[in-house]
C-alpha cells in the first residue's frame, strides 16, 4: 500500500473520527489499523496531525 493510499484512508475516516466518542474512535482505529497496517499510536498521531493541519 502506498503512502498516498494510506493518506486517502485517513482522510476518509477523519470526519467520523472527530465526531466519534471514545468507543467510536476505538472502532475507527481498529478499521484503519487493519487496512493500513500501522500501529494504533501511529494512527492516532496521524489523525492529530490532520487536526493540527501539519
Amino acid at each position: 500500500m502506498t503512502m498516498t493510499t494510506k493518506n486517502e484512508v485517513f482522510q476518509s475516516k477523519l470526519t467520523s473520527y472527530l465526531k466519534a466518542d471514545k468507543a467510536g474512535k476505538h472502532d475507527i482505529l481498529n478499521v484503519v489499523c487493519d487496512v493500513t497496517k500501522v500501529h494504533r499510536k501511529a494512527a492516532i498521531r496521524k489523525f492529530k496531525s490532520y487536526i493540527k493541519g501539519v
